[in-house]
């Protein structure tokens, strides 16, 4: 049962982590957009 909770806890982790990671991206991408403006 444990080993289920640690998977979702990881799961949950990484999904946070790529949503982060794209709205970085998408930060990043709109500034330069302002610069070239």
């Amino acid at each position: 049962m444990r080993k289920n909770k640690n998977s979702i806890a990881v799961k949950v982790a990484k999904r946070i982590l790529i949503s982060f990671f794209i709205v970085i991206i998408f930060v990043v991408l709109l500034f330069k957009m302002l610069g070239i403006l």
